[in-house]
């Protein structure tokens, strides 16, 4: 009798256990941090930086940018003469200029006086706004992710409102983002709105 509650305690214990190794593992898959309308200032913009951390949701001027260098995930700047909006991977922003800008060639703080040049990558995708925002888990986020057949780059050249890019940090969070509005051009201040969902 002693024997058979003991061990019956035992597998008792075991089953808890298992049940909550198996609840956090689900509660980790499914989480996903959200933040609505980041707003970013381009190269021109005197009031609102033009760098950001996509997980954190931080935006950073350039000399903030210059301070936390391995914080930064992505740039937003209108290219010089085409105005096309850009976001882009610090270590690939000038591969996407056709005329340096003050975010690469600033004197104290530009790029090209980092000292480390994070790397993600960015892809148009055939996602909807409504699907976006029908997106509640990081389950779902990845399957839309996996199903669309779009390549990812070290960023994109011509970012359009009502569009949903798919991305990868340099640290490997999965995220989405779409954007709400732009404007501003490459002689003007100018901003871009998102939200973005990224794999917590």
């Amino acid at each position: 009798m002693k024997k058979f509650t003991f061990l019956s305690i035992m597998g008792c214990i075991m089953l808890i256990f298992s049940a909550c190794s198996s609840d956090e593992g689900e509660s980790a898959s499914e989480s996903l941090v959200t933040h609505n309308r980041i707003v970013l200032g381009n190269q021109n913009h005197v009031q609102i930086g033009s760098f950001v951390n996509l997980y954190s949701g931080k935006i950073y001027t350039i000399r903030e940018a210059f301070e936390n260098q391995g914080q930064i995930d992505l740039v937003f700047f209108h290219d010089d003469p085409s105005n096309a909006p850009c976001l882009v991977s610090p270590s690939a922003v000038a591969q996407y200029t056709t005329i340096d800008n003050k975010i690469q060639t600033d004197l104290q703080h530009g790029l090209a006086k980092w000292e480390l040049l994070t790397t993600m990558e960015i892809g148009v995708t055939d996602i909807t706004a409504g699907q976006f925002e029908g997106v509640k888990s990081y389950p779902e986020l990845k399957t839309l992710i996996d199903k669309d057949n779009h390549v990812t780059v070290k960023g994109e050249y011509q970012i359009s409102a009502g569009k949903v890019y798919k991305f990868k940090t340099g640290n490997e969070k999965w995220g989405l983002i779409s954007i709400i509005a732009l404007d501003g051009n490459a002689k003007t201040s100018g901003t871009v709105a998102m939200d973005v969902k990224i794999q917590k």
